[in-house]
């Protein structure tokens, strides 16, 4: 896959990105995970390589970075991270324009980030390089967003390195005689720390007059291979207000709001048996309490347990519906006041060799239970405990 086709394939669904309905998804996962095609396993590894970065996945806020991993990526995904080969044909009015981006997140030395350039700067094809700091950002996505009589160009850009760490923002701009000028920032790019996750941006949509909606994702582990339900989403609307852009619909936090909940997680160990025709299956049990005086619904458990190897697609019998390639997330669904329910839990890891490039999967090496109610993080996790 080229720059070309991972740029292309981003802009063709980032407006088709929804907010993650844990349920629903939950039920759909048993025929889709297990038989995932080679073709989208691709995109959707470069996608996650383009919004986190990272040389490894590591949980968040973790202040030291985890020890480098194999490089090589899966055979049936594409190269975890594009080769510059070339720009692409410009999609935007900003691709080919000298703009002034507004300060983005400091360095981030644990995901190879640097410190991002902000500006004068000229795109040529969607494309500026910094090659003496080994910086480059992108162009990804341009929409136009009607001001009354002016109109704006909201751009999304993308930094990256002199790692593969990344970071993103939502810029808009007017046409003046001379080019374009700064409007600001739609979005807050800096690092949220009280989110307790990575913020990322994927997808724009312009909407009713003055008002642009961005697809926010959030990343509780980082890395060029991160588990699959260690990433939440939701639709963000801004609205023009005459002098800058403020949210006016959407949620506001990855977070759950504490004074509508009360809740605690507890995990027993996750007990392996013996490998069977490449495959060893696990059992445990999860436990959710509501403490409050009020019912939560819409409460799940991602288990964010992977493998040794990169991202296997697990191709074992009798795999769970909620099991993803990588990670779990099990539903448990509205607790009343005072209410306990325990959950008995599988997991299964395929151990077989990749006959491609002869990687052994292995058993988990990563291991934690994230509570979630709806699509926000109650942000309790907890360690899960292996035994073989």
């Amino acid at each position: 896959m080229t720059d070309f086709d991972v740029r292309s394939g981003l802009a063709d669904i980032a407006t088709e990105v929804q907010p993650a309905d844990m349920y629903d998804r939950v039920l759909r996962r048993s025929q889709q995970i297990r038989r995932r095609r080679a073709g989208l396993a691709a995109l959707g590894a470069a996608v996650a390589v383009l919004l986190i970065g990272g040389t490894t996945w590591q949980l968040l806020p973790q202040a030291a970075p985890a020890p480098p991993a194999d490089p090589s990526p899966p055979a049936e995904t594409s190269p975890p991270l594009p080769q510059t080969s070339g720009p692409p044909t410009p999609r935007t009015a900003l691709g080919n324009a000298t703009l002034t981006l507004p300060a983005w997140p400091g360095p981030r030395e644990e995901i190879g980030l640097g410190d991002c350039p902000t500006g004068p700067i000229t795109f040529v094809d969607d494309w500026y390089h910094d090659d003496a700091r080994g910086m480059h950002l992108t162009m990804l996505r341009e929409v136009t967003v009607d001001v009354g009589d002016a109109t704006h160009h909201v751009g999304l850009f993308m930094c990256r390195g002199p790692g593969e760490g990344t970071a993103s923002q939502v810029v808009a701009y007017r046409a003046t005689a001379d080019g374009y000028a700064l409007v600001g920032a739609i979005v807050d790019n800096s690092v949220v720390t009280h989110e307790e996750a990575e913020l990322a941006f994927l997808g724009l949509m312009s909407g009713g007059d003055g008002e642009v909606t961005v697809d926010v994702i959030a990343q509780l582990a980082i890395g060029t291979w991160p588990p699959e339900y260690s990433r939440l989403s939701q639709h963000r609307t801004y609205s023009w207000d005459g002098s800058q852009y403020v949210q006016s619909a959407g949620p506001t936090s990855f977070l759950t709001d504490r004074s509508a909940a009360d809740l605690t997680l507890t995990t027993s160990e996750l007990v392996f048996a013996p490998e069977v025709d490449g495959c060893r299956t696990g059992e445990m049990t999860i436990t959710v309490t509501n403490n409050g005086s009020r019912a939560v619904s819409d409460i799940a458990v991602a288990l964010l347990v992977r493998g040794s190897g990169e991202a296997a697609t697990i191709d074992c019998p009798e795999v769970p519906a909620t099991q993803g390639d990588d990670s779990s997330l099990v539903p448990v669904g509205t607790l009343n006041a005072g209410e306990s329910r325990t959950i008995a839990v599988t997991m299964v890891v395929d151990m077989s060799m990749d006959p491609n490039d002869e990687t052994r999967f292995g058993l988990p090496s990563s291991r934690v239970a994230d509570l979630r109610v709806g699509d926000t993080r109650y942000g309790t996790t907890v360690p899960i405990v292996i035994r073989y």
